[in-house]
């Protein structure tokens, strides 16, 4: 559906998926690409916060938070964010990248 531009087809069978199956982390992570796609920010941040209390071991989807809040220009929740998730993960290479970048912004 995404490649037919269906997006309202599509969102709502993602929506239909997560209400379904919502522990389903890998879901949740095709969800956030497909609303980045859409430039729909609203049910990004509303699927990140769910997300992230969820699924608290889940790099992918903290790293999503991270970068969404650097988007949004939230630089000291997306450098405490990524602080809290090295301790957790430290070996996490892309992970660094982005703290690095936030430290400069």
């Amino acid at each position: 559906l995404m490649w037919e531009g269906d997006y309202d087809a599509l969102t709502t069978q993602i929506e239909q998926s997560l209400q379904q199956y919502p522990d389903e982390v890998l879901l949740s992570l095709i969800a956030l690409e497909v609303f980045n796609v859409q430039g729909n920010v609203g049910k990004m941040e509303q699927l990140l916060s769910e997300g992230v209390q969820r699924f608290p071991s889940s790099t992918l989807l903290h790293l999503y938070r991270i970068k969404q809040l650097i988007h949004l220009e939230e630089y000291e929740m997306a450098k405490k964010e990524s602080e809290r998730l090295l301790s957790i993960d430290p070996g996490e290479t892309q992970l660094h990248q982005l703290h690095d970048i936030i430290i400069y912004l």
